[in-house]
């Protein structure tokens, strides 16, 4: 259903943050207090990020401005991610993405939410952005993963803004067991 391009700069189901100053963060490391809960079907994963990952160095290298909430919850057929991101002081930035690249074929988006006609995956759909597309990207070496092309890129961006009330970003994948 998932995999992911080895080394690859797109954020794949992770949001990007790129600010005015040209730094980009994206929360990658430093979970603290990660908490699992199951309760039936359906298991939570929750944890907080008091410093996100500045991109660009050979390893994690750690940036305070931006702090981050997570959760996951796992449900049959849906996994939901939500983030409430803060800042230390007001941040100014320039925009924020994230990207799902899917095996599943036939898009039909409409605001923030796209549908598969084809492929394990059959929706996705966000919340927090302004947009979201999707493409064909089987021809785009860029999203060829060890089992093969991806066929679809669903992107979803927000512009420019300053940071200064917490933030809710999430989305939702829904699946079906039979490809």
């Amino acid at each position: 259903m998932r995999s992911r391009v080895a080394d690859g700069p797109e954020p794949l189901l992770v949001p990007r943050f790129e600010l005015e100053d040209g730094t980009v963060l994206m929360p990658l490391a430093y979970f603290r207090e990660v908490k699992i809960e199951r309760k039936g079907s359906r298991t939570v994963v929750t944890w907080h990020q008091t410093e996100v990952d500045r991109m660009g160095k050979r390893g994690p290298e750690k940036d305070a401005r931006l702090q981050v909430k997570t959760s996951y919850v796992f449900e049959p057929g849906v996994i939901t991610r939500t983030d409430i991101y803060t800042a230390a002081q007001p941040l100014r930035v320039r925009s924020v993405g994230t990207e799902l690249a899917t095996f599943s074929e036939q898009p039909r988006s409409q605001g923030l939410s796209t549908a598969f006609a084809k492929g394990a995956l059959t929706g996705f759909s966000a919340k927090g952005y302004e947009r979201c597309e999707s493409t064909p990207v089987a021809d785009d070496a860029r999203y060829r993963a060890n089992t093969g092309a991806f066929a679809t890129r669903v992107s979803c961006a927000r512009g420019a803004f300053t940071l200064q009330e917490p933030l809710t970003l999430s989305w939702r994948l829904r699946y079906s067991a039979q490809p």
